[in-house]
């Protein structure tokens, strides 16, 4: 059984219950165990809905019945400049935290992560605009 998730309304309802739900849960039970335990669980979790996230998400104009090719996270440029960029802002505030706390190698992790899941937003973004490009100049011969 495949999901996918084509509603604008469905896609905000999961984020929005990641966030407001999961979120807060990881924290409640992660700080059981320390600061470092939660922030790992909360750097799995979000690794976890991203890859639900950009693999159950469709846009409209996209085949449901096939699966993505591996690089692509979204249906239009635009959306994954957005969300690129919003990991970008993430990545800049966790290395201002790691100046004033002592979280380290986690935090070092979660760094590199963020600037990874950033280029892939990027990458994937670059690729599609270079595809929209492709099939208009081939539509226009």
């Amino acid at each position: 059984m495949t999901i996918r998730i084509v509603s604008p309304q469905y896609k905000i309802t999961a984020v929005v219950v990641f966030y407001v739900l999961a979120v807060p849960i990881i924290v409640f039970f992660g700080m059981a165990f320390g600061t470092l335990v939660t922030f790992a669980l909360l750097t799995i979790a979000q690794l976890v809905a991203l890859l639900f996230f950009t693999r159950t998400f469709r846009g409209s104009s996209e085949d449901t019945t096939k699966p993505r090719p591996w690089w692509r996270l979204t249906e239009k440029p635009t959306a994954g400049i957005v969300i690129g960029c919003i990991f970008a802002l993430q990545t800049v505030s966790l290395l201002a935290v790691s100046f004033t706390e002592s979280y380290d190698a986690l935090n070092l992790v979660t760094i590199v992560i963020n600037v990874m899941i950033t280029g892939a937003f990027f990458n994937s973004s670059l690729k599609i605009r270079r595809l929209i490009i492709k099939n208009q100049t081939q539509e226009t011969r």
